[in-house]
């Protein structure tokens, strides 16, 4: 039903000659006859069987490229059309276009199908339908711009949107003299396509004379946007002796500005490692420090009392901050940089467990105090159920674990008790726990000690001191724990004095008389009217846990809350995934916003 047939016949020996005749083809490859069953027949009623028959003919499709001579254009030679043929096994074939002769003035001339375009082709092409393709050549005698072959970043490369790109661009033409000349506010800048020109610093550092023309050479810095980078001059942006203007050129400059990580950006933000706090401008005050720690490790943090780090999480506006970026490894083992953050505000006052020994297995001898709650965040404690798989995760509204009812001393008899909570309008959300990477969280412990220094919390975060290892203390701990929420540690609070904020907070975080109110208040994660807890065990208990003390030092607590009406404030801390993306400045009215 494709195709036009026709069928004529003759006689033969024993039978008669059919003739085909078929046209109009619609489609490529091996031409099969097919007789179908009982269409013919002898003198005693006998039909044929169905028969295929392979006609050994094979469909192609011609396909043909006119060639049109345009303007600047003297000869094409003697070929007005270009035949090729295209079978069902490729969708193209290709035609050698022949070789230009321009008219004086003109350059060597390309072939386009489009006329309106200013670039093309020479040589061999493929097509895959009649087309036809037109002989250009651009007048020379106009000022052309183009990259220079001196810029330093050709051959193309990827640069960072804190790095300067340096860009020369040449500007010729064939009289040899230009007599307006380049400005800035006449070259644009397009970045992945879109225009960028508001979001970059360009600047048209020099000009110089070359043979034919000028050589312009720009800098630009501060990207705001990330792809591939494109100067565009505007037409009639220069102008030679006679008059004449260029047209309208982009320029692909081959450099190509990262769409960088939000780790990245904050990363490239940070002052260097031998800022300190006192010697840093208001401008770097409000930017991450670089800190080295024991190990040998790197991490950058916002310290002192008012940095720029307020992000936009979990639909709430400016409603969590960045600790820092670390570089440490997820649940898999795998070491990135990704961004620590912490809800700013409490969620509420909870124990951080307040399971009694039936429950936890602690005992009730010596340093085993089951019936006071258990330090073991792995368990998981109630606190640790809570933010992982509890109500706030699923963004609902139930109880939540806050202190004991106590029966006689030294027995399981110690009844945990709950309280009212709703997290309808901040738990976290499915979004959230898209954003949210698994990690590995330290457990290490740390025994009572008030000269220990914030370097001494990280080391001992991170070492094997844990229960049964202190002490009359004999229930087993681990030192890691993989999961999406937790708590601050007590480093993270004493490392927002380093760099000389206050020496007193961050050389003795648990000494109250150096780490008084008036010197936590110096740090953005002092709590100000509240306690809050870590996720840090006191290792020679069972059930003690290091928090923030309202007056700014670091201490421990049962950790069912004893005080504070059974609870301490909660502030959730999370990691978000290496590959997330953030716009915005920080500030509180401007926060981070993640967008990718």
């Amino acid at each position: 039903t494709d195709l036009t047939k026709s069928v004529s016949s003759s006689d033969i020996p024993n039978g008669k000659r059919y003739t085909v005749n078929i046209s109009g083809f619609k489609n490529l490859g091996a031409l099969t006859l097919r007789i179908a069953e009982g269409v013919i027949k002898d003198t005693e009623g006998n039909g044929n069987e169905l028969t295929n028959i392979t006609t050994e003919l094979t469909i192609n499709e011609t396909i043909t490229v006119t060639l049109e001579k345009g303007a600047g254009v003297q000869s094409i030679g003697e070929q007005t059309k270009l035949t090729c043929t295209r079978n069902k096994d490729n969708g193209t074939c290709s035609v050698t276009l022949p070789d230009i002769t321009p008219n004086k003035g003109y350059d060597k001339g390309y072939w386009t199908n489009n006329q309106e375009q200013t670039s093309g082709v020479t040589g061999e092409i493929q097509v895959s339908s009649n087309t036809t393709y037109y002989a250009k050549a651009n007048d020379t005698t106009i000022p052309v711009c183009k990259i220079s072959d001196t810029t330093p970043e050709n051959p193309p490369k990827e640069i960072a949107p804190t790095e300067t790109a340096t860009i020369s661009i040449d500007c010729t033409d064939t009289s040899g003299s230009i007599t307006k000349e380049l400005t800035n506010e006449e070259v644009t800048v397009t970045i992945g396509g879109e225009d960028a020109t508001s979001n970059v610093t360009k600047t048209l550092s020099s000009s110089s004379s070359i043979t034919d023309g000028k050589r312009y050479t720009f800098t630009l810095k501060d990207f705001k946007s990330s792809g591939l980078l494109t100067m565009n001059v505007k037409e009639g942006a220069v102008t030679d002796a006679t008059g004449n203007q260029n047209i309208s050129t982009p320029i692909t400059t081959g450099i190509t500005i990262k769409n960088p990580s939000g780790a990245e950006i904050l990363k490239d933000k940070a002052n260097p490692k031998t800022l300190t706090y006192t010697a840093a401008n208001d401008a770097q005050k409000k930017e991450m420090f670089e800190i080295s720690h024991p190990d040998g490790s790197t991490s950058y943090r916002y310290i002192g009392d008012s940095p720029n780090n307020y992000v936009t999480f979990n639909d709430e506006q400016a409603g969590w901050r960045i600790i820092g970026v670390t570089n440490e490894e997820n649940a898999s083992g795998d070491k990135a940089w990704r961004i620590k953050l912490i809800r700013a505000d409490s969620i509420g006052v909870y124990s951080w467990d307040n399971s009694n020994a039936s429950t936890n297995g602690d005992g009730t001898s010596g340093n085993n105090n089951g019936n006071y709650g258990s330090n073991k965040w792995e368990r998981p404690s109630e606190l640790n159920k809570l933010l992982n798989s509890g109500i706030y995760w699923t963004r609902e509204s139930g109880e939540c674990p806050f202190g004991f009812v106590f029966g006689s001393s030294g027995t399981t008899s110690a009844t945990p008790t709950t309280t009212s909570c709703d997290f309808t309008g901040n738990g976290l959300t499915d979004t959230s726990h898209n954003q949210i990477e698994n990690m590995r969280w330290y457990l290490g412990g740390a025994t009572w000690d008030m000269t220990r220094s914030t370097d001494g919390f990280y080391t001992s975060e991170r070492g094997s001191e844990t229960c049964k290892t202190k002490g009359n203390c004999t229930v087993s701990r681990e030192t890691t724990w993989n999961g999406n929420v937790g708590l601050p540690y007590p480093s993270d609070f004493g490392y927002t004095y380093d760099k000389g904020v206050a020496d007193g907070c961050y050389n003795t975080p648990s000494d109250g008389g150096k780490c008084g109110e008036t010197n936590a208040m110096k740090g953005w994660m002092f709590g100000k009217t509240y306690d809050y807890w870590t996720i840090t065990p006191l290792s020679d208990s069972s059930s003690c846990v290091f928090y923030v003390h309202t007056y700014g030092s670091v201490y421990y607590v049962y950790s069912y809350g004893a005080g504070m009406a059974y609870g301490r404030n909660v502030h959730p801390v999370v990691y978000l995934k290496s590959n997330i993306k953030l716009s915005g400045e920080g500030t509180q009215d401007s926060p981070y916003k993640i967008v990718g």
